[in-house]
């Protein structure tokens, strides 16, 4: 399930099991590079420059290698890894980003 997860699969066991009812292989096939892929992207909640300007990552694409990065004034932009012009902070860990937000007191 923890592979599921990471890669924005059903988490129906019903729907990700093959024929034999166990988990589908291709998830365990393809954990890897998701985890690589995840380890080497700014992390979610980090704040990065990019070539449109500083803003916090929200979301991760693994696979595409891109990064959903919210600006000051709103915009959502996905953002290519190689628009990243440097990691200011690596952010927290937790709750998304967008959770965070307006909640500093607690």
């Amino acid at each position: 399930m923890k592979m599921a997860k990471l890669q924005k699969a059903t988490l129906d066991p019903n729907k990700i099991s093959g024929r034999c009812g166990r988990l589908k292989c291709c998830l365990r096939y393809e954990y890897d590079t998701y985890e690589q892929h995840r380890r080497e992207l700014p992390p979610i909640g980090a704040t990065v420059v990019t070539r449109n300007g500083q803003g916090r990552v929200i979301s991760q694409e693994l696979l595409a290698r891109k990064l959903v990065v919210v600006f000051p004034d709103g915009r959502r932009v996905m953002t290519e890894e190689s628009d990243i012009v440097t990691v200011v902070s690596r952010g927290g860990k937790g709750r998304p980003v967008e959770e965070r937000d307006g909640d500093e007191n607690t």
